[in-house]
């Protein structure tokens, strides 16, 4: 802690004196008293298009790196690195960057540094799907960033605030970045030290150095707040804080986009965790067996403590591609076992998986869902990950059975489909840890990009809603409140629907 608080010291010397909240001249010096944050996973590396990252390193990383453009709390979009952009024709987009632009390592921004970063996320297996439509990219001059597209893309603003833009990488360093912090320090699925950026568009930020502690467990994480160690940590109930905030410490739960399923391997003969060998998923009364054996609102009310909300689709209500005439799914536990016994007579065990320390009382939800199978005939013993571990099984179709979240901030559930549930192939399909293909459902997501039509668009994606509520390759269950705790001298108000942005953060005193 003495060493951290010593560099920011030095660092702090650096930072001009400006008004960075208040009116108009006003001055307030940056805090060097080091910010402390424990999220449940940290950095897998510094590769922004690294597949084995998951939403706190992205949230540790969107205070290094900036997108071209960038989502409001409401999910409208705003200018980030581009002060502009247009469409002059129905296969171009023009994204016109901001003049004067630092990176870290002190050149400007031009260009060429974006359509690099584009073109490493395009060489991408994980990341190119946000790009699957894009014939090429090019810079024209040192400000204009142009997209040739195949099809006409008239969310491809929304794609690119996936995409973090930086300068060019080196070997053992983390690339540069345009965004308001820095890396000083990092250590693989441990401890990462921001140190605040001075030559940032928006000045230097109030808090000079940030350190996220990545710490798996809900409960060590309340420990540590409750002793003062950290100052900031999220996913965590306040059951496991010990009953109401201790004095000094807030706790604050905000609605969220991030929605839970159960997934299942649709592809393989034989699946790698289920016994006697073979692959009961690929039956679709097993998979709707599963569908009506899970009781979403005990999940809700049990281990969850009211602190989510059951669904029955993935997309969310105001996004494009929710169907509010599809039924509520039910708990049909008889239905369940009939089905299981015409596919399964004796039924199966299977290995339920999940990551460690993600997600509200993950460890009591895959309890309450195996509980919940085991009545029906499915076995199912739970299997804890590390989050890095979780997702690279994921992505070489190493499960059998899986718990995993998503959010989407794209207004359109176009892209949550195209991830988890397109066939997998180069471009699209990079999540679809199951091997789920249904060529019905391909062909409806292929063609959304190229409908031009709102309503067009809409009826594709409900149509394909439709297809999961029956084909059941994945089971949603809910959506999960973003949830906070911390030290009552910080100036925190979490933002709905977004990461922790450190510049937003500031002591009281």
């Amino acid at each position: 802690m003495a060493g951290e608080r010593s560099a920011a010291s030095d660092l702090l010397r650096l930072l001009p004196l400006l008004c960075l909240v208040g009116g108009a001249g006003c001055t307030r010096r940056p805090s060097e008293r080091l910010l402390v944050i424990a999220y449940p996973a940290g950095l897998h590396s510094t590769d922004v298009n690294d597949p084995a990252h998951e939403e706190f390193a992205a949230a540790i990383l969107a205070n290094v790196y900036e997108t071209l453009i960038e989502v409001e709390p409401d999910l409208s979009l705003k200018p980030g690195l581009a002060e502009s952009w247009y469409s002059p024709d129905e296969l171009t987009w023009v994204f016109r960057l901001r003049r004067g632009v630092r990176l870290h390592d002190g050149r400007t921004l031009r260009a060429a540094d974006a359509v690099a970063s584009f073109e490493r996320a395009r060489a991408n297996p994980f990341m190119r799907g946000e790009l699957a439509a894009v014939e090429a990219v090019k810079a024209r001059g040192e400000l204009e960033v142009v997209f040739s597209t195949r099809t006409p893309l008239g969310a491809l603003p929304q794609h690119l605030t996936y995409l973090f833009v930086t300068g060019t990488p080196t070997a053992g360093t983390p690339a540069p970045g345009t965004g308001p912090y820095r890396i000083r320090s990092w250590q693989p699925n441990g401890t990462t030290v921001l140190e605040a950026f001075a030559s940032h568009r928006d000045g230097p930020a109030l808090i000079a150095a940030v350190r996220f502690e990545t710490i798996p467990a809900a409960r060590e994480r309340a420990r540590l707040l409750r002793n003062g160690d950290v100052h900031l940590i999220s996913d965590v109930l306040p059951q496991e804080m010990g009953g109401p905030a201790p004095p000094g410490v807030r706790f604050v739960a905000r609605s969220g986009l991030r929605t839970l399923f159960l997934a299942m391997d649709c592809a393989h003969p034989r699946s790698p965790y289920v016994t006697p060998a073979g692959n009961p998923f690929r039956d679709r009364r097993v998979r709707e067996a599963v569908a009506l054996a899970v009781d979403r609102d005990a999940l809700v009310a049990g281990p969850l403590h009211g602190y989510a909300e059951r669904i029955d689709q993935l997309a969310n209500p105001g996004e494009m591609g929710f169907d509010a005439s599809l039924p509520s799914s039910g708990v049909d536990a008889l239905r369940a076992r009939q089905l299981l016994a015409a596919a399964v007579p004796r039924g199966f065990d299977v290995q339920l998986d999940y990551m460690a320390g993600k997600y509200l009382a993950a460890d009591a939800v895959v309890e309450t869902l195996a509980a919940q199978l085991g009545q029906v005939g499915i076995r199912a013993h739970p299997h804890a990950y590390s989050p890095t571990e979780h997702l690279e099984r994921i992505e070489h179709h190493d499960t059998s059975l899986y718990l995993l979240g998503w959010s989407n901030e794209s207004r359109s559930v176009q892209e949550t489909y195209a991830s988890l549930l397109h066939s997998p192939r180069d471009d699209l399909g990079a999540t679809n840890g199951g091997g789920y293909s249904n060529p019905d459902l391909d062909r409806l997501l292929d063609t959304v990009p190229a409908q031009l039509g709102v309503k067009t668009r809409a009826e594709a994606l409900e149509r394909v809603a439709r297809i999961v509520n029956t084909e059941h390759p994945i089971v949603p269950l809910y959506r999960q409140k973003s949830l906070y705790a911390f030290t009552s001298d910080l100036a925190f108000e979490p933002q709905v629907y977004a990461p922790i942005r450190v510049t937003l953060l500031h002591w009281k005193n």
